[in-house]
């Protein structure tokens, strides 16, 4: 069964793109179409952003330099339910490939590599803050989907840079290869949206295993469904070739947040269970930059997906729930926000989200005031270590 929420009204697009493009008060022309970003399908995600999960909530923010890769180190900040935020990035690694994570309340953190190196620093979540006893894994895609953990069986499982899902069963067992994206490309389900590269994993609560990839064909949802040793893809005649930005559990499914490419660029949150696909009215963004990705609490229901756009001038949040309208959050934010995530244990609201502001090793977290207007909540220094990236 397909359903689909109503369509986003042509006022609210011209006011997001207003928004991302126009001082408070002005509106200016978009400028050249030649200046405009990529929004191809195959464009690198964010790693910025963060999960909100069970009462823990954390953020990915590049924190130092940001014009300099070599001094750009990528910072995660933890709250528990509803608390004040404190750094909790993993010691003594150096952080400037990227981090990416899976649940913070019973998940795990793994540090990206960098430049030369080809291992990735794994180490268990609880309660967003990481164990001591981490361990060095193969080298992990760089996305915000690239790992998750089976709540019930413990197992992790993980996209490599090669385009492989590994699978470790214990903490103590060898990882062992589930698929590639060489073998999907011969299943059926491969087949049928052109799968082009495996670009994040979920475990569904009924230990299914969930793939978002890219697609070349129209007609899909960009998520593979693992069931016994068959994979299965569901089917939307409202999306054409796609590419899956991030995926997370939600109840019984799982929620992904979809990019289409061309000059049509667009963001949809689609939410699969089976064969049932609900899917968010699509977003917009050609005249826009994806700055940040999150996912709500589930608290509620189904989870929300939360973007960050940059225009030139400001950064605009909008909240995309399947079957539901596209929330726009009004107040814009500087240029200097890296991710907006949520929260809270109640069900989202735009109350619930917090905004990171980035000054070299200055973080200032904005929430949201009962009169829509972002007001800072704390701010938090980070010592940067300049110089010692490997």
């Amino acid at each position: 069964m397909v359903r689909r929420a109503t369509g986003v009204s042509v006022a609210f697009v011209a006011a997001s793109m207003a928004l991302l493009t126009s001082p408070v008060g002005a509106m200016p022309p978009m400028g050249s179409m030649s200046s405009m970003p990529s929004m191809s399908t195959s464009t690198a995600p964010p790693l910025a952003g963060g999960i909100n999960d069970s009462g823990t909530s954390m953020s990915i923010v590049p924190m130092g330099n940001l014009n300099d890769p070599e001094n750009t180190f990528f910072q995660t900040f933890t709250s528990r339910s509803d608390s004040s935020w404190s750094l909790s990035t993993p010691p003594g690694i150096a952080t400037n490939g990227g981090v990416t994570l899976s649940s913070p309340s019973n998940g795990a953190i793994a540090v990206l590599p960098y430049y030369a190196l080809h291992l990735s620093a794994l180490s268990r979540l609880v309660d967003g803050v990481s164990s001591q006893d981490g361990e060095a894994v193969t080298s992990l895609l760089k996305a915000p989907s690239a790992m998750a953990k089976s709540p019930h069986s413990g197992a992790f499982f993980l996209v490599t840079t090669k385009g492989s899902v590994l699978e470790q069963s214990g903490p103590t067992q060898p990882f062992t290869t589930v698929t590639s994206l060489s073998a999907l490309k011969k299943t059926s389900a491969g087949k049928r949206c052109g799968v082009q590269a495996i670009t994040g994993i979920a475990i569904q609560s009924d230990e299914s295993l969930a793939l978002g990839v890219r697609c070349a064909a129209s007609g899909t949802t960009g998520v593979l469904i693992r069931s016994g040793s068959t994979w299965t893809g569901s089917l939307t005649s409202k999306v054409g070739p796609c590419a899956v930005v991030r995926i997370d559990p939600s109840g019984a499914g799982v929620v992904a947040l979809v990019r289409t490419g061309g000059m049509k660029a667009a963001l949809r949150s689609i939410y699969v269970k089976g064969s049932s696909v609900l899917l968010s009215a699509p977003l917009p963004f050609m005249y826009s930059t994806l700055r940040s990705t999150a996912v709500s609490n589930e608290i509620g229901g189904v989870r929300s997906d939360i973007v960050a756009l940059a225009g030139t001038k400001h950064v605009a949040a909008a909240i995309m729930t399947p079957g539901k309208k596209i929330k726009a959050v009004s107040s814009v934010l500087p240029l200097s926000t890296r991710a907006v995530v949520s929260q809270g244990t109640t069900m989202l609201a735009s109350a619930s989200l917090r905004a990171f502001e980035i000054s070299r090793g200055k973080a200032t977290i904005q929430g949201l005031s009962a009169s829509g207007t972002w007001k800072t909540l704390s701010v938090v220094s980070v010592t940067i270590p300049y110089g010692s990236s490997t």
